[in-house]
C-alpha cells in the first residue's frame, strides 16, 4: 500500500464522488485523486454522470502530484488518446502529442504524497476537535 506514485503512472481506482468540476477517485494504493472535468474525455463534457458513476472502477494516469497541498491530478483523457493512437497505428504509441510532451510537472518522489482518505484522517480530526473543546472549558 505504501507504493510511491509518480507522474506518468497508470493506476486503478474506484470513483468515490462526482462534482460539477471533476471526479474523485480513491486509488488502490490508499491515495485519493481528482479527475478534472477537462481531463475526463476529449471534447465538451456537459455532465460527468454520463461518463462515470460512483463505485465504478477506472484506469487513470497520474498527470500531476502537488507536493505542497498533497493533491494528485488524474486523467482519463490521456489514456483515451493513447488507445486511439494504438488502434490507428496498430501498435503502442512511443510519444504523446506535442501538447502533452510540453507539460512538465514537479514531483518529489521521496515524500509520501497524495490525499489521505477520510477514514485515515478521521481519528486525527476527532482528537483535534476534543482538544479545542477542552480548551474552551
Amino acid at each position: 500500500m505504501e507504493r510511491k506514485l509518480k507522474v506518468g503512472d497508470i493506476v486503478y481506482g474506484t470513483v468515490s464522488g462526482i462534482q460539477r468540476y471533476g471526479v474523485f477517485v480513491e486509488l488502490d494504493h490508499g491515495y485519493q485523486g481528482l479527475i478534472h472535468i477537462s481531463e475526463a474525455k476529449n471534447g465538451y463534457v456537459k455532465n460527468l454522470h454520463q461518463i462515470v458513476h460512483v463505485g465504478d472502477r477506472v484506469r487513470v494516469m497520474i498527470i500531476d502530484i502537488n507536493e505542497y497541498n498533497q493533491k494528485i491530478s488524474l486523467s482519463l483523457r490521456v489514456l483515451e488518446q493513447k488507445n486511439k493512437s494504438s488502434i490507428l497505428s496498430g501498435n503502442r504509441p512511443k510519444n504523446l502529442n506535442k501538447e502533452s510532451r510540453k507539460k512538465t510537472f514537479f514531483t518529489n518522489h521521496r515524500s509520501n504524497i497524495g490525499f489521505s482518505t477520510i477514514k485515515n484522517e478521521l481519528p486525527y480530526w476527532i482528537e483535534e476537535a476534543k482538544e479545542k473543546i477542552s480548551k474552551k472549558k
